[in-house]
């Protein structure tokens, strides 16, 4: 299918500000208020961004706000009320901590979870799909939540960085061991990338999935079902957007691309920096971009390598 500039922006940057929304309310409760309002704005700002980017792929941007409308059936309406939801959940528990309530905590633990929950809804818009067998599979939503949480995690220990670089005095580390820092550091970067290998495993398998000429014309018992004209003279909406195809040679080598920028470069520089990566402002931006970098090549090829049943009727 062809890759969309806005749909690859809005599902990398969207999934890394929820990722954020995430691993601050889980662990914001620990956090200076300072840290809690830095970090909290900065996945209020991804995720809004994503979300912004969302509606520049409509046909009809004005009509966005139909999308609130249809939730009992549609995935794509879940995600459109529960993404601001998290939002608004997470704007609550930075004002809680900032005035210092009581609540602060219970409002963290809650917007932690809803935030994952946002990231599923936008995952199931895929996944629901059958007649694209590659990402008609609960491995896509574990896909999705992977980088989200991954992701996540690096800007949260990016924006750590700058809170101590801007305010020394409450810029203190994430309330974790240093020990369980570096492991998550080092591996979650690889971890979602593993995820993302088994998937890659499967959509190779998968094809089309059951679907076939043969099956949809009922013919396959006397032989092989073949076309005997061309359906168009040209080109038209389906082929250019259901039939984009990336050569597998290309597609072979962005996948390598992706796992080093996006895996091993963020390890190395969080092994690299020790105990300290969250103190340390440039290696941690560094090894957030490059693992959003790397996410934001798989999810162009999550696109670019899926193959939609109407093209059999183009072969």
């Amino acid at each position: 299918m062809h890759p969309a500039l806005s749909i690859i922006l809005f599902t990398t940057l969207s999934g890394a500000g929820f990722g954020l929304c995430f691993w601050v309310g889980l662990l914001g409760s620990g956090l200076h208020a300072y840290q809690v309002a830095l970090t909290g704005f900065a996945s209020i700002g991804l995720a809004s961004a994503g979300l912004l980017c969302s509606v520049f792929h409509l046909r009809r941007p004005s009509r966005a706000w139909r999308a609130f409308s249809q939730w009992r059936s549609s995935w794509l309406s879940r995600e459109a009320l529960i993404a601001p939801a998290s939002l608004a959940m997470l704007a609550a528990f930075v004002a809680a901590t900032a005035l210092e309530h009581s609540a602060a905590a219970t409002l963290g633990w809650i917007a932690a979870p809803v935030a994952l929950l946002a990231v599923f809804a936008t995952s199931m818009i895929y996944t629901q799909l059958k007649a694209v067998a590659a990402w008609h599979t609960m491995r896509t939503p574990l896909l999705f939540l992977a980088y989200a949480i991954s992701s996540g995690f690096y800007f949260m220990l990016a924006m750590l960085g700058l809170a101590k670089l801007t305010m020394p005095q409450h810029g203190g580390g994430p309330v974790v061991p240093d020990g369980l820092l570096v492991f998550l550091a080092t591996t979650l970067a690889p971890a979602a990338f593993l995820v993302q290998y088994l998937w890659w495993r499967r959509r190779d398998a998968v094809g089309f999935g059951k679907s076939s000429a043969e099956s949809a014309t009922g013919l396959g018992n006397p032989g092989s079902v073949r076309m005997l004209e061309p359906p168009h003279t040209g080109a038209n909406y389906l082929t250019s957007e259901m039939g984009y195809v990336v050569a597998r040679r290309h597609a072979a080598k962005l996948r390598w691309i992706s796992a080093i920028v996006g895996a091993a470069v963020p390890a190395i520089l969080c092994l690299w920096a020790g105990i300290s990566i969250a103190g340390q402002p440039a290696l941690s931006w560094l090894a957030a971009i490059a693992h959003l970098l790397g996410a934001g090549i798989a999810r162009w090829l999550f696109f670019a390598e899926a193959r939609h049943t109407v093209m059999l009727y183009y072969q």
